[in-house]
């Protein structure tokens, strides 16, 4: 497929993780940025007011998957984790629940709380310490999906049907990770396919917003935070105005549907 990508994906360190003797999945090592641009600003695109002000943040250094969760992958740690009969609450980790099966495809159909439960088990089976695999913020989310620059709409090109599936562009359903072109950080489908939870509490805007990449939660305790968490990138059953790098969405935690997945961030070991 003929591409306008911008910029060519960059060559960066890459770290491929194996479960039970068969690759799992790939992590890409960001290098982070002082000064990254975040949101949009009146007269941007078609913005909203949930995506001001445009402000700046502090981006440390990060690992991101460079799809997101597959099924395989989903089934793989219950799988695992099942034959090493370790504790798991099965409300949350259950075989895979995805609406439209395909081992290549994102895992949807999966809330924010389900997520939370399989990171922690893919934790103690990789025998990572807990919160190792965890959510992307937002502001790493952002980052990632604009490669730390502003020149595209979408995930590596200002055309969608380049690199992300949304309503105009598939048969109704979720498709296979990888089949359009990456970002030029070497990311696929940020763009499109399926929704991905961030970290993040829901606010209407980004006033009060901190100045790092941290994930903005309004209170440590888990029963104090705010109702609803974030959602980012759009999906296969939207309309391509809600897949612009800028977009965002938001969903209560136990929340599941067709069109709700996620991806993998980790920390990188700080230089110096």
């Amino acid at each position: 497929m003929r591409t306008t990508q911008l910029f060519a994906p960059t060559a960066l360190p890459q770290q491929t993780y194996t479960i039970g003797n068969k690759t799992a999945f790939r992590m890409i090592t960001l290098p982070g940025m002082e000064n990254f641009t975040m949101g949009n600003d009146e007269g941007e695109e078609e913005n909203n007011s949930w995506e001001r002000p445009k402000h700046n943040r502090v981006i440390k250094p990060f690992a991101l998957a460079e799809f997101p969760v597959t099924q395989a992958l989903w089934t793989m740690v219950y799988t695992q984790a099942s034959a090493q009969k370790l504790k798991f609450d099965e409300e949350l980790l259950r075989p895979n629940p995805a609406h439209f099966p395909g081992p290549n495809r994102p895992i949807e159909n999966v809330s924010w709380d389900d997520v939370h439960e399989f990171c922690r088990v893919l934790n103690e089976l990789l025998d990572k310490p807990d919160g190792h695999f965890r959510l992307p913020s937002e502001a790493e989310w952002e980052y990632a999906v604009r490669a730390g620059k502003r020149e595209t709409l979408y995930a590596g090109s200002n055309q969608l049907d380049e690199v992300g599936w949304y309503d105009s562009n598939n048969e109704k359903e979720t498709m296979p990770n990888g089949l359009l072109a990456p970002n030029a950080f070497g990311l696929y489908d940020l763009s499109g396919n399926v929704w991905e939870w961030c970290e993040d509490d829901w606010h209407s805007n980004y006033n009060n917003h901190p100045r790092n990449s941290e994930p903005w939660v309004d209170d440590p305790d888990p029963a104090k935070r705010a109702e609803v968490r974030v959602l980012r990138g759009g999906s296969w059953f939207v309309y391509a105005g809600f897949c612009r790098c800028a977009y965002r969405n938001a969903w209560r935690p136990d929340g599941r549907d067709f069109d709700l997945g996620f991806r993998l961030a980790a920390p990188v070991p700080e230089s110096g």
